[in-house]
């Protein structure tokens, strides 16, 4: 396996360790090109993504987020949320 490159000072690499599906990604499966918000929707430049809900592993902190990851720890704590695209 090819090294990981190293993240950006404003990047987080993660491992996604599991994913979810919910009900619409699941519409979005069934019901194809009809779904509303696929209509005339060019799938080569803008691919669906589905599975939004993950759990996930911090691999790598940037510089940036590593110092604000140390700061928010030496506070009492860290949390997070990532949202999609």
């Amino acid at each position: 396996m090819a090294p990981l490159p190293a993240c950006r000072p404003d990047e987080i690499l993660v491992r996604v360790d599991a994913l979810g599906l919910c009900a619409s990604d699941a519409k979005m499966v069934r019901l194809g090109l009809e779904y509303p918000l696929f209509f005339a929707r060019d799938f080569a430049a803008h691919p669906a993504q589905l599975g939004h809900e993950a759990a996930l592993t911090v691999v790598q902190f940037g510089l940036l987020l590593l110092l604000t990851y140390a700061a928010n720890k030496a506070a009492g704590g860290n949390a997070g949320a990532v949202e999609q695209d």
